[in-house]
């Protein structure tokens, strides 16, 4: 999440929290943050770190995109569009795609044994995600 993501979600922390009727301290300590760390988000003096504002959010009931990606998922997106970022931006549909292109290519091999030499079809990403969802021990009849 941007740094601008993250100061406008957290412009909404107060309010949300006033909502559910909770003080200050009963969501810090729910979200494992000091009450002094919880003021300064609120008042906007502190932008929360990803994970903060995330778990404070899910405390709030607050499910926010990308919470079921891993956080090493969530630290290669970040790496990435950092870079992305810092290049001019008429370059930066080229080197995405070049890092769409890589991550296609690391799936296909990962999923088909090894081959690299063909494009990628619709079925190979269901295969992909019914794999990783067998791995996490999920409900695979609804992929």
């Amino acid at each position: 999440m941007t740094t601008a993501e993250r100061t406008a979600l957290s412009r909404q922390v107060k309010r949300v929290r006033q909502d559910r009727e909770m003080t200050q301290a009963e969501l810090a300590e729910a979200a494992n943050v000091s009450r002094q760390t919880l003021s300064d988000i609120e008042n906007g003096s502190r932008v929360p770190q990803d994970a903060v504002l995330r778990r404070i959010m899910g405390v709030l009931g607050i499910d926010l995109p990308g919470s079921d990606q891993s956080d090493d998922t969530r630290m290669w997106l970040g790496l990435i569009g950092g870079v992305l970022e810092a290049m001019p931006p008429e370059n930066r549909p080229r080197a995405g795609k070049a890092a769409l292109d890589a991550a296609t290519a690391e799936l296909l091999s990962s999923v088909s044994g090894g081959s690299k030499d063909r494009e990628p079809k619709q079925d190979d990403f269901r295969r992909a995600a019914h794999s990783r969802s067998e791995d996490r021990g999920e409900d695979h009849d609804s992929i």
